[in-house]
């Protein structure tokens, strides 16, 4: 029979192998990932709890930083496609945090207050401002003629525009006018852009652009340009107009009056009005009640 002592001894080698293999087995195994409440967060494994997690702390610094030196991303936040991915407490802007959409819509399908609006005249609204001018006017669908009958003559050819003063509720500058014309036995020694703010009974006229130094021939297209942007008003009314000279026959065709705007942010505001509100109980004069068709 074995002494006691060698018995001691026999259990504790026994004990030490059973420890080394229970060592050698948790080092060779892989990590377990956490599961449930009060498990350990593993990393580089899935993690898998139905409750919050919370980290507070008080820091002059963020409180959690991830950093990702590879290609992907550095946070990726994954939820049900009914549900926002993220939800914070504060309406501080982020400093370089750029949404690509806002409700669904790209920037591009926003109005932004920059960039040229361009608004043709219509050759149609030219018109001689003098009374008993002898001038002979014709059309085409892509200019309008003046032609002088008389061996000489001097008059003022003008338009007046119908502008938008005001687009989704910002008001507009006028910049630029745009003008291609072609001229035989006729000279243009003048241009005037005129602007009338009209309320009530008070008038108030102003000359926004003029050049009477000028002497253009033949044909050209020229832009005229304000040395500042002009704000339009509900009130405005604007009017451009061209001293032509005219030899016997002359004539000048003009082929396109372009107002070049720009939008700004300046909100549009209308004058005081008196509301009068109507409805569809008020009965129609019968002069203005449609007769039925026959």
């Amino acid at each position: 029979m074995e002494s006691p002592s060698i018995r001691v001894r026999h259990a504790r080698r026994a004990l030490a192998v059973a420890g080394v293999a229970v060592l050698a087995a948790v080092l060779a195994a892989p990590a377990i990932a956490g599961t449930g409440i009060g498990a350990v967060f593993n990393l580089g494994r899935t993690n898998v709890v139905n409750a919050p997690s919370t980290l507070t702390g008080s820091s002059a610094s963020g409180m959690l930083k991830v950093a990702n030196s590879g290609n992907g991303v550095a946070l990726q936040l994954t939820t049900k496609s009914t549900v926002p991915p993220m939800k914070v407490n504060s309406s501080v802007k982020v400093a370089n945090l750029n949404a690509d959409r806002l409700d669904g819509i790209d920037s591009s399908g926003f109005v932004q207050p920059s960039g040229d609006i361009l608004v043709s005249a219509g050759n149609g609204n030219w018109s001689p401002m003098l009374w008993g001018s002898s001038l002979e006017e014709s059309r085409t669908p892509g200019s309008v003629n003046f032609t002088s009958p008389a061996p000489s003559d001097t008059t003022y050819l003008v338009v007046s525009p119908d502008l938008p003063v005001a687009l989704y509720g910002k008001s507009v500058e006028l910049r630029a006018v745009d003008i291609c014309f072609s001229m035989v036995d006729a000279s243009m020694t003048g241009v005037y852009l005129t602007r009338e703010r009209t309320y009530n009974t008070a008038e108030i006229q102003d000359t926004l652009f003029a050049d009477a130094t000028i002497f253009y021939l033949g044909a050209d297209c020229h832009r005229y340009t304000l040395a500042t942007p002009t704000l339009l008003t509900p009130n405005d009314s604007l009017s451009f107009a061209l001293n032509i000279n005219f030899s016997l026959g002359g004539y000048i065709s003009i082929f396109r009056t372009t107002f070049i705007l720009g939008a700004t942010s300046t909100p549009a505001v209308l004058s005081p009005s008196t509301v009068i509100v109507g409805g569809p109980s008020v009965a129609l004069p019968p002069e203005l009640v449609a007769s039925p068709v026959k």
